[in-house]
């Protein structure tokens, strides 16, 4: 069982744990893709929130033997700065065991610095986690939600148990999350934000009113710009259940006929297992077919979900069909993956919900995708 210690604070001269390095790191530079890699020894995800002038990141670490991987942090104004700052930040424990530390840090917001480096020492390697402390021109939220007493890390919410930090009124505003799946990419870049319309706007009182598959912003202040954005999903995602839900992913491994036949039968259950039994030749294949094909898209939910299903973003797709990057590097407008004989650019713009990631499409790709597609469909 684990240890939930709610009220335990301490700081950096009371533990041997957390320590400093002396020089600001060129992360521009550093291979980053073990933050994609379900694999990975260690895993961390995190919610910025900031407030009269402080900064608390919370922070959910994951690896085995989670009391052997040392803490470090670093401050600096971007990816590839020269300058950095030391932070000695309070560190709250809400929660540990042998394979989670649940808790915060928090500091005074910086001046001038924009990014904050979470490096996890582990037996023979380091491994790098970058946190952005500066939202454009917007400062953060103040408030947070939490589910069963815990800050909620992830964008998503799929748990109808949703509570806040403040006790003032949410204003909150609902938008139904119909966004097609990503284009291919060879195909010609669209538009980034297709027309958006509010489908309601109301106070929080309860979750029961938040609908699965919409997502919402959650205010203090109706005219801050300041907010948090969540999609509201079933209780089992990343993962599928519902065959609605099984058919989108089938785009990306479909011809236009294909998936056209899919998504218009009469019986779609029956019309989705012959696809896969005719594929794959046996239900047995089919079957691990299955599972391995979803299995990727239930990642790329987990990593890549925002304010849309993470599978339909431009890096669910790339994700779901070439895999975990062998190599992920980041800049402070730019994400780009290396893979052996492919590498994809995506670049960071922002939005009034959430930052995306969006593909530089190119006509390039069109030989080596189909022939990734096809790799797929004849299970290699």
């Amino acid at each position: 069982m684990g240890k939930v210690t709610l009220t335990f604070v301490f700081t950096l001269l009371f533990t041997g744990l957390i320590s400093f390095w002396a020089s600001a790191l060129d992360l521009s530079r550093i291979d980053l893709s073990h933050q994609y890699d379900p694999d990975a020894p260690v895993k961390a995800t995190y919610r910025v929130t900031e407030s009269g002038g402080k900064i608390t990141i919370f922070l959910l670490i994951q690896a085995d033997s989670i009391g052997l991987w040392t803490r470090e942090y670093l401050v600096q104004k971007g990816y590839s700065s020269e300058d950095h700052q030391n932070i000695f930040p309070t560190v709250r424990e809400l929660f540990s065991d042998d394979q989670t530390w649940r808790g915060s840090i928090s500091f005074t917001t910086p001046k001038s610095e924009n990014l904050l480096i979470l490096k996890l020492g582990g037996t023979d390697f380091n491994f790098y986690f970058d946190i952005p402390i500066k939202n454009g021109r917007d400062d953060f939220s103040p408030f947070y939600p939490s589910a069963q007493d815990q800050p909620i890390i992830s964008s998503f919410l799929n748990t109808n148990k949703l509570d806040w930090n403040v006790t003032d009124p949410i204003h909150t505003t609902s938008y139904t999350e119909n966004f097609d799946a990503a284009d291919a990419p060879m195909n010609e870049m669209k538009a980034l934000m297709p027309n958006i319309s509010e489908d309601s706007t109301f106070f929080y009182e309860d979750s029961t009113r938040l609908q699965d598959y919409h997502f919402y912003t959650f205010r203090v202040d109706s005219t801050s710009v300041s907010s948090i954005t969540l999609l509201k999903t079933p209780p089992y995602y990343p993962t599928f259940r519902l065959i609605s839900e099984l058919m989108g992913p089938m785009k990306y491994i479909t011809t236009e006929i294909e998936f056209k036949t899919l998504t218009q039968s009469n019986r779609p259950k029956r019309t989705f297992d012959e696809f896969w039994i005719n594929t794959y030749g046996t239900k047995f294949r089919a079957r691990n077919a299955i599972r391995k094909y979803y299995k990727s898209v239930e990642y790329a939910n987990e990593y890549f979900t925002s304010f849309k299903q993470g599978w339909k973003t431009d890096r669910g797709m790339i994700f779901v069909v070439y895999g975990t990057p062998l190599e992920m590097y980041r800049t402070n407008t730019t994400e780009t993956w290396v893979y052996e004989k492919q590498e994809f650019e995506f670049l960071k713009i922002s939005t009034l919900f959430a930052p995306i990631f969006a593909l530089r499409k190119d006509k390039k790709y069109e030989k080596d995708w189909y022939k990734e597609v096809g790799s797929l469909r004849k299970g290699e």
